[in-house]
């Protein structure tokens, strides 16, 4: 990990920061929890995003300015994708160079925006630019070199991960394009900071670089006592048992496993699924397959919350479920945010045994594990974990974890990062860092 300690006693206050992201923020809370903090600690913070995150989250604080840049320019890349078929010959080298083309044009994706951000900053000075993944990093780099300031990768997930490449022939050019061009920002970046150990040792491992700083994603501390809405919301009373999967509803996530488990439980105990819906269609077909299993009156989809409101909504379910699946990379080494939640509204967790999730439900025995597709290890597990017994047992465990795993604690070190990065105390993460005139690779 980075030294991030820095000659005693002359690290500076305010500093200047610019969070940049290439997406959608309204449900982020990495973001903003990091612009909390910063400014608790006396530093500026601009969060950039296609929409701004939950400004709840600061609970009445000024943490962040906040800007949008509008949508993410679907346009601008049907444009490119057609500027690069006009030009394409059939074989690869020049699709390769025209997507090359487009990319260094700015008329991609990252491109377009890249140009929208730094309009809308082009009279701020930053005096370190973060990049929230991948496909931010034109951008920051960008910015950063405009400032002359200290560029931050975080890497929220595996960086440039083929197996989320586009298939359709110009799109994944196009793609890839960007990914060269991100990649070599990335290796010359100041610091790199991710959200596990695993995703920590991987970029060590793929691309030399110092090993980054681990900033988990724990919720605020508490307490979260129930709200009560989330029963209200899905018309069941005290005596119902929740299982709650709180996760985006997609294939994959295993929201069908749990499903089935369903089946094989009492009739007191109902599923409630809670989180996004990108696949169209995909809940109507959960519900069938409730249907067909014969539990359809116990399965509920709660409404999408604000990730302010999050913690307490979902301590009225009694037991979390993360049935996450490790078809692709992404989520095998994932760390999700979900279980920091479930632990801070003290829900005991029943969980696939994917490292970096086994690894805390382990730690901290807040608890069990089953196989990933068994729908009857999984309807034993919540058999046992609603004995009074065990509850009492997890209750203390739950207890424990939260008082620990809170995002006060776990960012102390990211402060430091920042401002050591600032004040020029920390070495580059990269294989080479800042040349004497402050210019970067871009």
């Amino acid at each position: 990990m980075n030294d991030v300690g820095g000659p005693p006693g002359r690290l500076r206050a305010g500093v200047s920061v610019c969070i940049i992201a290439c997406k959608d923020l309204s449900l982020n809370t990495r973001v903003i929890r990091q612009a909390r903090s910063l400014s608790r600690a006396g530093h500026k913070v601009t969060i950039v995003g296609f929409v701004s995150p939950d400004a709840k989250l600061s609970a009445g604080e000024p943490a962040a300015s906040l800007v949008a840049t509008g949508g993410p320019g679907y346009p601008g890349i049907r444009m490119a994708q057609l500027w690069v078929a006009r030009n394409v010959l059939r074989d690869d080298a020049r699709v390769q160079r025209d997507a090359a083309a487009t990319v260094a044009a700015g008329r991609s994706r990252s491109g377009r925006f890249a140009r929208r951000a730094l309009d809308k900053l082009a009279r701020c000075r930053f005096d370190i630019v973060q990049a929230h993944f991948d496909k931010a990093l034109i951008a920051a780099s960008a910015l950063s070199q405009l400032c002359g300031a200290r560029l931050l990768f975080d890497a929220v997930e595996i960086p440039f991960d083929e197996e989320l490449i586009p298939v359709q022939p110009t799109a994944r050019a196009l793609r890839l394009a960007e990914i060269r061009r991100e990649t070599e920002i990335a290796r010359h970046a100041d610091g790199w900071i991710t959200v596990n150990d695993s995703l920590a040792d991987a970029a060590v491992a793929r691309f030399g670089i110092a090993r980054p700083l681990v900033l988990r994603n724990c919720q605020d501390e508490g307490p979260w006592p129930s709200d009560g809405r989330l029963r209200r919301d899905v018309g069941l009373g005290p005596q119902a048992r929740v299982l709650l999967h709180l996760n985006t509803l997609r294939r994959g996530e295993g929201v069908e496993v749990a499903i089935a488990a369903l089946a094989q439980l009492p009739p007191d105990i109902h599923l409630v699924g809670l989180g996004p819906v990108p696949q169209r269609g995909f809940v109507k077909e959960m519900r069938r397959l409730a249907s067909q299993l014969g539990v359809a009156d116990r399965f509920h989809v709660a409404p999408l919350q604000p990730p302010h409101a999050l913690a307490s909504y979902i301590a009225g379910a009694d037991i979390g479920v993360i049935a996450r699946q490790g078809n692709l990379q992404n989520m095998r080494l994932s760390l999700p945010n979900r279980l920091f939640q479930m632990i801070a509204a003290r829900l005991p967790v029943i969980a696939t045994p994917l490292p970096e999730i086994a690894r805390i439900v382990r730690r901290w025995g807040v608890g069990t594990l089953f196989d990933t597709l068994d729908p009857a290890a999984l309807a034993a597990s919540v058999r046992m974990m609603v004995e009074p017994a065990a509850r009492a047992e997890y209750r203390i465990a739950l207890d424990r974890a939260a008082r620990h795993l809170t995002w006060e604690r776990e960012s102390e070190p990211y402060v430091r990062l920042i401002e050591a990065l600032a004040d020029g105390y920390l070495a580059p993460a990269g294989r080479s860092g800042r040349s004497e005139g402050g210019a970067r690779h871009g």
